[in-house]
Formats: structure tokens, C-alpha cells, sequence
């Protein structure tokens, strides 16, 4: 995360040593408010600082693969729209002539952001507001909790719900993150149990929120064993809407309730296997031969479940 512009917002006040406040540096510079991440207010002196510090940032980590940048964290909209696409196109041009090359990101714009900004962008990955954002191939979708499905929602609409979230992102080619409190006490979100003063004691994160947790660390798991990168969203494919597949050869289905649904496939012999996502448990497995066109399927246990389907060798 390059900038913090959250803060630029929300937590800056006269006295707290802001130093875009002319008081607070060597370089008599005074950029008040949101001026750092507006593209209308920033001053050209601002600028270059801002830049030499994104030039440090990839000079310094250029060299390691698991990067990703991130223009700033929740600047709002319209004021930042122009900044963090220069803030974007900065990055892609100073890396170029790197070694390496690394995504460059725009997320969620709070306040008064639109999702269709995000996909408008330069940006290589963003991380939208919606629910469960449309992911069509212009872009890698990171869909974070902290953007998407507040922990308000997240608790009020309860466990099953938040096991459907991962699986339905997954399943139309989006990527998920949870913002896990952890270890952190934080009232009416988590309650982590034992002592961290007490090393002999422990800590063991809060159990309720266990169910999103392992329903990400499952569709990893399936993540893992596909060709995920000969997959792509195909939800035309399945009654579902949620639908992973690389035609002919590989599919993997997300049915959010208890009911039968259809998937096309075309002619030939395949494996299956049904997953359950309330036990985290492979529920059956079995081989198939069908013909060209839609194949009914209904799950042999009630409640949502993912359907995992190959080609068989020949």
C-alpha cells in the first residue's frame, strides 16, 4: 500500500504532526486536507515527493516476486480519481525498465466511490465494492471484505452466508480476502481466547469466524489441484450463475442451495466429485458419460455444494 489516504480524510487534525503541513517539514511545504491524493490541489512540489518516495518502494522490492502495489487505500471519489491514475501509470512506467514487473492496483474509494472507476482504470487488479463483483478478464478482481461485505452485514447475515461469499466469488473468477481481526480484541467482532500477556497461555483466535477461514483454505485446495490458469468464468454454462470451466476438459460449479441444477457439457466420458461446504468433506465420487448439451446434477446432501468435474483419461 503506498498511501494511506484514509488518513487524509479522517485522521489528520492541526497538531498531530501531519507533515504535509508546512510546520512539520524541512521543505516549507503546506498541503492541506485531502491535497496529497487530489488530483485537483496537489501542488508540483508535492508531486515529486510523492514520487521519489513510489521510486524508493520499487527499487527497494523490485526484486522479490510476491509484490503487489496498491495506489492507496480508500481515497475518496471524484477528488483522487486523477491522482491515483497517475499515481498507477507512474508505477507501471518507473518499473518497466526493472528486471520485474509487478501488478499495480486500485481498490474500493471511500467515500463516494464507483465500481465502474476501478474498471475503467489503468489499474491491473482492483478490489470493488460489490458483493460479488462481475469479473469479466479486464482485470484481476481481489474482493475484500473491508470493501465489499462490512462486518456489520458479515455477522448479521451469519456463517452460511459468509461460506457462500467465498465460494461464489470463486466460483465467477474472483479472488477473496478476509479482513481477519485474529488475535486483535476487538468488541462486537472478535473475541480471541486466552492471554497474550501469557505466552505460556496462548492465544487461539475467535472459533466463530473459523467457517469463513476454512472455506477459503477449501477453495484454495481446489485452486491448487485445477488448471486454474486454463479456467475462466463461464456462469452461462450452469443454471447456478457460478461456474469455473475450461470447456470440454474441466469444470468446477457452485450451487448456493439445496437444489438440483444443470451444467452443459459436451460429449464425452468425465469424473466427478461432489464437495461439501458445510462438513469441508468430499461427499461422493463417481464417472459419467453424457451427451452433447445440459446435464442435470443434484447434490447428494442438502445445503450448498460444489460440484468438481474432468475429462477422464484416456
Amino acid at each position: 500500500m503506498l498511501f494511506n489516504a484514509f488518513e487524509w480524510q479522517f485522521d489528520t487534525n492541526p497538531k498531530d504532526g501531519d507533515p504535509f503541513a508546512a510546520g512539520n517539514n524541512v521543505n516549507h511545504i503546506s498541503c492541506p486536507g485531502t491535497c496529497p491524493t487530489d488530483g485537483a490541489l496537489i501542488p508540483d512540489a508535492v508531486w515529486e515527493i510523492e514520487t521519489a518516495y513510489i521510486r524508493k518502494v520499487v527499487d527497494t522490492v523490485n526484486d522479490l516476486d510476491n509484490v503487489l502495489y496498491e495506489a492507496a487505500n480508500e481515497a475518496g471519489s471524484p477528488y483522487s480519481d486523477s491522482w491515483q491514475v497517475r499515481v498507477v501509470n507512474y508505477v507501471k512506467q518507473y518499473e518497466s525498465s526493472k528486471p520485474k514487473q509487478h501488478p499495480v492496483g486500485m481498490t474500493f474509494q471511500w467515500k463516494g466511490g464507483s465500481d465502474l472507476t476501478l474498471y475503467n482504470s489503468p489499474a491491473d487488479w482492483i478490489s470493488p465494492g460489490g458483493h460479488v463483483p462481475p469479473s469479466d478478464g479486464r482485470k484481476v478482481i481481489i474482493n475484500d471484505t473491508d470493501h465489499s461485505y462490512g462486518y456489520v452485514d458479515f455477522k448479521h447475515d451469519g456463517q452460511p452466508a459468509q461460506r457462500a461469499w467465498v465460494w461464489e466469488n470463486f466460483a465467477v473468477g474472483n479472488n477473496v480476502l478476509f479482513m481477519d481481526p485474529y488475535l486483535t480484541k476487538w468488541p462486537e467482532r472478535n473475541y480471541p481466547e486466552g492471554n497474550t500477556a501469557d505466552p505460556e497461555v496462548g492465544v487461539r483466535p475467535d472459533r466463530y469466524w473459523d467457517v469463513i477461514r476454512d472455506a477459503m483454505g477449501s477453495a484454495e485446495t481446489y485452486a491448487n489441484r485445477m488448471n486454474l490458469g486454463a479456467m475462466t468464468p463461464q456462469g452461462a454454462l450452469s443454471s447456478t450463475g457460478h461456474c469455473l470451466a475450461n470447456p470440454g476438459v474441466e469444470y468446477l460449479v457452485y450451487q448456493p442451495s439445496s437444489k438440483g441444477f444443470t451444467l452443459h457439457l459436451p460429449a464425452g466420458n468425465y469424473q466427478y466429485e461432489w464437495f461439501n461446504p458445510t462438513t469441508n468433506l468430499v461427499a461422493g465420487t463417481g464417472a459419467l458419460t453424457v451427451a452433447d448439451g445440459n446435464q442435470p446434477f443434484t447434490a447428494p446432501f442438502q445445503g450448498d455444494a460444489v460440484l468438481y468435474l474432468h475429462a477422464a483419461a484416456k
